[in-house]
């Protein structure tokens, strides 16, 4: 209820573990009005680096020494990942989008993916694959409408995939857990082989997961997003009423 649960080590994933990350978003927005404003005042390239510098140091610290918990969840140690895409975003609107080179790319994917094997390193994993996401996210804009020729069943499902992506982020932890703990009572006492069980999971994606996603996507986010839309016309039409009235007045 208070978008607070990151913040305590029992509460984090006590529901389900999946939502833990709404009341970083939410904490991660409540701070994007700053970083608007560090970015006016010192441009995005020393902004970003700023808070590069606040999320390594914390990883590093959190890597050797360790973090409590109300600061390893903390917003503070996703800002500059949460940036990215903010960063990508402004870009893009303003027509200004520029991709890096594809060695970059292979650098940052390997370097991502190495820090998620290697212990010591495994607090900086999330930062770089940020760091890739939103470089491939770039290139992409930056290509703009791109065909690619996979067939046309798997591309549509992949886009309704994509646009019941949130939906989907947030109901799948549950059923993921419900997949083993099911075949466990349909089959007791039988190894079942983890190849076996991504299968039906892969079951679970199609015939669960995408149908619940869609209805939460129809009944919860669409309606929120038109909730949203009504409450920011309203307020600018009272604004723009405001400013005649002072117009007017003066």
């Amino acid at each position: 209820m208070f978008l607070v649960q990151n913040f305590g080590d029992q509460s984090t994933f006590g529901i389900n573990a999946s939502y833990w990350t709404i009341a970083l978003e939410m904490q991660l927005y409540a701070l994007y009005p700053l970083l608007i404003l560090l970015a006016r005042r010192f441009g995005w390239g020393r902004s970003l680096i700023g808070l590069a510098a606040i999320e390594i140091t914390l990883r590093l610290w959190w890597s050797v020494r360790g973090l409590p918990h109300y600061v390893s969840f903390s917003p503070l140690i996703f800002w500059f990942s949460w940036s990215l895409g903010a960063y990508v975003a402004e870009r893009h609107m303003r027509g200004t989008i520029r991709p890096i080179p594809k060695y970059s790319l292979y650098a940052i994917g390997t370097a991502a993916i190495a820090a998620a094997f290697v212990r010591p390193l495994y607090t900086m994993s999330f930062l770089l694959f940020a760091l890739l996401t939103g470089a491939v996210v770039a290139a992409f804009l930056y290509k703009g409408e791109e065909h690619f020729p996979v067939p046309v069943a798997l591309e549509t499902h992949l886009q309704k995939a994509g646009l019941y992506s949130y939906s989907l982020y947030l109901w799948h932890k549950p059923f993921v857990d419900w997949v083993p703990r099911l075949v466990s009572r349909i089959a007791p006492g039988v190894h079942i082989h983890p190849l076996v069980m991504f299968a039906f999971c892969i079951m679970l994606w199609l015939f669960v997961a995408v149908p619940m996603a869609r209805l939460s996507y129809q009944f919860c986010e669409l309606p929120s997003i038109s909730l949203g839309k009504f409450l920011y016309a309203r307020a600018k039409e009272i604004h723009m009423a405001k400013r005649s009235l002072a117009a007017v007045g003066e």
